[in-house]
């Protein structure tokens, strides 16, 4: 009888385990593998539609033209971020990423401000090397997660002027470092465990690029923006 009531306790003790186990682990296995939650790190591709507004003055009789122009340019993006999801529903993440290779945009025939009877060709050149955001999101379901995203971008903004033979000028470059902010909308699928695919789209404005070439007394202003849309890959670690 003794030993047939310590079987019976040593079942219940087990059993009881089991359940706890069970109870407690399941939550938490399904929350970590949500699509991004917790630790994760990805890798992209998309399309940019930048914008310029170059203008380009004569800094001593104040002569100015100004340009506009727009251009579209495929990138790359891998990135870390890291995710929390409260109530099974609000979500609340962080991301640093890069995105490569530098975009351009080319101004063909500029009219000339200090040579006004020749046109020029101006390169105009973005490398996001750096950003940082946030993703205040919701969890529709254990699925699916929609999020906004706002962050900055750590940027380097160049100009290139080629040489113009007809006018006999030389070659021209310089670049600046600016910060840009950005504010979009992604929404993300768990496709399984541990991978989820997502989709962005985000909107990037950057601080004016100025520079002066003094040797033909001229000021390049560009104000650039742009329009992003992607697609990644996200991995949960």
């Amino acid at each position: 009888m003794i030993l047939i009531q310590k079987k019976l306790t040593i079942v219940t003790f087990f059993f009881g385990c089991h359940m706890g186990f069970c109870g407690t682990i399941g939550p938490l296995t399904a929350e970590y593998f949500g699509p991004k939650e917790k630790l994760y790190i990805g890798a992209g591709v998309g399309a940019s539609f930048d914008k310029h507004t170059l203008t380009t003055s004569n800094t001593i009789t104040n002569f100015a033209v100004k340009n506009t122009t727009n251009s579209s340019n495929a990138v790359g993006e891998v990135f870390l971020g890291y995710g929390y999801t409260a109530d099974n529903s609000f979500y609340l993440g962080g991301e640093i990423g890069t995105y490569f290779p530098r975009r351009s945009t080319t101004i063909n025939e500029r009219l000339g401000v200090s040579f006004t009877n020749y046109t020029f060709t101006d390169n105009l050149y973005i490398q996001d090397y750096a950003t940082l955001d946030i993703l205040p999101g919701y969890r529709v379901n254990p699925n699916w997660l929609i999020y906004g995203r706002a962050g900055l971008t750590f940027s380097e903004l160049s100009l290139r002027q080629p040489i113009n033979s007809a006018a006999g000028t030389l070659a021209f470059e310089d670049s600046e470092h600016r910060v840009g902010g950005r504010f979009g909308v992604g929404l993300t699928y768990k496709v399984s465990q541990h991978f989820a695919a997502s989709l962005d789209y985000f909107y990037s404005t950057y601080q004016k690029f100025s520079t002066n070439w003094p040797l033909y007394n001229i000021n390049f202003n560009d104000k650039a923006s742009s329009n992003f849309v992607g697609a990644s890959i996200a991995y949960t670690i």
